[in-house]
């Protein structure tokens, strides 16, 4: 079963699930929540930007997990 926790630092704007998925929550440009997709960084690690006050930053899977 999944179960979503936000994100640290991005608390109302993203949640992560412990299955790795990563959804941007209904409200922040858009009328619905919409799961992130990922791109790989070329050494097998799951990486996606994350968007806040228009600062973005790389985040990779692995460590918003833990």
């Amino acid at each position: 079963m999944k179960e979503w926790r936000d994100i640290k630092d991005y608390e109302g704007l993203y949640k992560i699930s412990n299955e790795g998925e990563v959804k941007r929550l209904k409200g922040y440009q858009s009328k619905s929540d919409r799961i992130l997709s990922q791109s790989d960084n070329g050494s097998g690690y799951k990486c996606l930007s994350l968007c806040k006050e228009g600062v973005t930053k790389r985040c990779y899977i692995h460590r918003l997990v833990c």
